[in-house]
């Protein structure tokens, strides 16, 4: 039982290596950004829609919300998000990241906001 979970867990981490992942910014349904999560990149991205919601693209292939004006920062609290088919959500100010390989696989994220 051990040796499955832990082939499960070294075949989870293996699909994102080699994959180039794309991080996907949405403002309620509209795509406002997407970017490529590469090794090294660091770069912060604010838009015109809310300035006070700052999401930062780390040099470690993930990305997260920083700075929300939003009441109870659930968005700020999840932290960084980096593998194909991870999701987060600032529900009150309209904002979705939304992980996914650069060919288009791990994009079944199935939610309405």
């Amino acid at each position: 039982m051990v040796l499955l979970a832990v082939f499960l867990l070294i075949l989870g981490y293996n699909q994102n290596v080699g994959t180039v992942l794309v991080a996907r910014i949405y403002y309620h349904d509209r795509l406002i950004a997407q970017t490529e999560l590469l090794p090294g990149v660091e770069k912060d991205f604010q838009f015109p829609e809310n300035p006070e919601v700052l999401i930062h693209q780390y040099n470690d292939q993930t990305i997260a919300f920083v700075v929300s004006d939003c009441n109870d920062q659930i968005c700020v609290r999840t932290g960084k998000i980096g593998r194909a088919g991870e999701f987060s959500a600032c529900v009150p100010n309209g904002f979705l990241i939304v992980i996914s390989r650069l060919d288009g696989e791990g994009t079944d994220v199935d939610l309405i906001v």
